[in-house]
C-alpha cells in the first residue's frame, strides 16, 4: 500500500488555520476526522511525525478516544511513527523513538501549538519518561489514569480544562512505545530541514527559464527570501534556524500574530518545514491543507503535485476525463464522520481485499487494473454503508457528484483531490488556485522533476460537504 504524510494533522497547521494561538475551531476538526476516515476506509497507510504523535489537537483528540484505540488494534499497519534519527540516537526500541517529541519540549525553545502554558506539555512530558525509563520503556497508562496520585492525575488536577488532550499524549506516546504493537521507525527518506526548504526552493524558481519572468513566481520568490532574511537576522544560531518552534518564537517577539508581516512569514516557514517532514519521513505522497494566501506553499514549486492515492504513469500516456466519468458510476452519499471508528474498523475489516487490490492498483501502470480495482472498491463501499447509515444520515450530495474520475496519465484523482482543467490537462488543485498560480506557472510546475506534494484536504472535504457548524 502507498503511505501518505498528512500535513493537515501537524498542530501548528491547525493553529494557523484556526487563526488564534493554541486553538483549533471545531468544524476544522471534524473535518479532519472525517478525512482520515476516509483513508482509513480506502486501505492507507498514514506516516506521522514525532510532533504530530505529542502535539496535534486532532491526533490527541482521537488517541483519547477509545473507540479510535480500539480501531488501531485491528488495524495495525494504518498509522507509522517516522522519528528523526539525530533525536533518537543510536537507540532502537520503540519507547526511546516514540519520546523523541517528549525529550525535545523540554527544551526552553520549544513552544506547544496546544498550550500557551509552557509547564503543560513539560510536566507530560516527565510523567512519560519518568514512568517509562521507570518500567523499562513500557508505559503504564492504567496506573496513570487510574490511581489518584500518579503524575497524570495530578496535571488533570491542575489544569482540568485539557484532561482529553493529556489522555491523548499519554494514550498516543504509550501506543508507539509499545513493543509489537505500532509501527515505528527512524526516517525512511532523505532527511532536511526547514531552512534547507526554502533555499531549495529558491534555487528551483531560479534554474526554471520559464518562472524568471513570471509576475506570481516573482512575487513568491520575494516573499521566501523575506522569510530567509527575517530568520537570518532573528536566529543567530545557524543551527536553530532548521526547527519550526524556534522561527515562531522568534515572531512572535518581532510581530504581532494577526499582522500581514507574521501571516507571510509563519505560514511560508510553516509549509517549508512540512515538506521538509514528508521528504524526510519517505512517505510515497501528502496531503496539503491550504491557508492563506500571504504564505508560499514551498512544495509546490520543488516537483509536480500529485495526489497521494494515484500511480506513478509514465508521462506520455493521457487519458480522458470523460471516457473514465462514463467507465466508474460509483454514487456515494455518506459522509464518514457519521459512523464511529468501531464501524469504520468493521467496514474496513470487511473490505480488506478490495481495498488492498486497489492499493496495488495504484503502483500499476494498467488503465484496466485501476478502473476495476477503483470501481470495485467503491461499489463495495457503498454497499456498507446504505446497511449502517440511515436514510436520514446520509450527506446531501454525493461524495463526487455523480461519478469517481480516475485519470491515470495526468495523476488526478477527482475524489481524494484534483479536478481536471479540460483545456489544458493541468491539474486545478485547491493549492494551486488559491496560490494565484497562472497557466504558464502552473504547466511548469506541473513538469516538475520531483513529487513530494498533494493537496487532498479542502477539495475532499468541499465535495462530501464536509462543512460542520462552529
Amino acid at each position: 500500500m502507498l503511505s501518505r504524510y498528512l500535513q493537515w494533522l501537524d498542530g501548528a497547521y491547525l493553529e494557523l488555520a484556526s487563526g488564534k494561538l493554541c486553538t483549533i475551531k471545531p468544524p476544522l476538526l471534524l473535518k479532519s476526522v472525517s478525512l482520515l476516515k476516509l483513508h482509513a476506509l480506502f486501505g492507507g497507510n498514514v506516516y506521522l511525525s514525532d510532533a504530530q504523535v505529542y502535539d496535534s489537537h486532532v491526533v490527541l483528540h482521537l488517541f483519547s478516544d477509545p473507540s479510535f484505540r480500539s480501531f488501531l488494534d485491528n488495524q495495525k499497519s494504518f498509522l507509522h511513527l517516522s522519528v528523526p534519527p539525530y533525536r533518537a540516537g543510536k537507540k532502537t526500541d520503540p519507547f526511546s523513538l516514540a519520546t523523541t517529541l517528549p525529550r525535545r519540549s523540554l527544551d526552553d525553545d520549544w513552544i506547544s501549538s496546544m498550550f500557551d502554558n509552557p509547564k503543560i506539555s513539560k510536566t507530560m512530558a516527565r510523567v512519560i519518561l519518568e514512568d517509562g525509563t521507570k518500567n523499562s520503556g513500557v508505559i503504564d497508562v492504567e496506573r496513570q489514569i487510574n490511581d489518584k496520585d500518579s503524575g497524570y492525575r495530578r496535571a488533570v488536577k491542575q489544569w482540568p480544562e485539557h484532561e482529553k488532550l493529556l489522555k491523548g499524549m499519554l494514550y498516543s506516546v504509550a501506543y508507539f512505545a509499545t513493543p509489537d504493537k505500532a509501527s515505528i521507525s527512524r526516517y525512511k527518506g532523505e532527511p532536511t530541514n526547514q531552512y534547507n526548504m526554502l533555499h531549495e526552493t529558491i534555487n528551483a524558481l531560479n534554474k526554471r527559464e520559464v518562472l524568471k519572468e513570471n509576475k506570481v513566481a516573482k512575487e513568491k520568490e520575494e516573499r521566501i527570501k523575506r522569510t530567509i532574511e527575517f530568520i537570518n537576522k532573528s536566529i543567530k544560531d545557524e543551527r536553530m534556524r532548521q526547527y519550526q518552534s524556534v522561527v515562531f518564537a522568534a515572531l512572535r517577539t518581532e510581530f504581532d500574530p494577526r499582522s500581514y508581516d507574521y501571516r507571510i512569514i509563519s505560514e511560508t516557514v510553516h509549509h517549508a518545514w512540512n515538506a521538509a517532514v514528508q521528504r524526510s519521513v519517505g512517505a510515497d505522497g501528502g496531503s496539503l491543507g491550504h491557508l492563506s494566501n500571504e504564505g508560499v506553499q514551498v512544495g509546490l514549486y520543488l516537483g509536480k503535485p500529485t495526489d497521494s492515492l494515484v500511480p506513478k504513469i509514465k508521462k506520455k500516456k493521457e487519458y480522458s476525463a470523460n471516457e473514465f466519468g462514463k467507465k466508474i458510476q460509483g454514487i456515494i452519499n455518506w459522509d464518514p464522520a457519521r459512523l464511529s471508528w468501531y464501524e469504520i474498523s468493521l467496514i474496513a475489516e470487511a473490505t480488506k481485499e478490495t481495498a488492498t487490490k486497489f492499493q496495488r492498483s495504484l503502483i500499476s501502470d494498467s488503465e484496466a487494473e485501476i478502473i476495476e480495482a477503483t470501481t470495485q472498491h467503491v461499489e463495495i463501499l457503498n454497499h456498507y454503508f446504505r446497511e449502517l447509515v440511515p436514510p436520514g444520515g446520509l450527506a446531501t450530495h454525493p461524495l463526487v457528484f455523480d461519478r469517481w474520475i480516475w485519470v491515470l496519465g495526468e495523476l488526478i484523482a477527482i475524489g481524494i483531490g484534483f479536478m481536471v482543467e479540460s483545456s489544458t490537462s493541468i491539474p486545478s488543485s485547491s493549492s494551486l488556485v488559491k496560490e494565484g498560480i497562472d497557466t504558464t506557472l502552473a504547466m511548469a510546475l506541473y513538469h516538475g522533476e520531483r513529487s513530494i506534494m498533494t493537496d487532498t484536504f479542502d477539495e475532499v472535504a468541499n465535495r462530501m460537504r464536509l462543512h460542520y457548524p462552529a
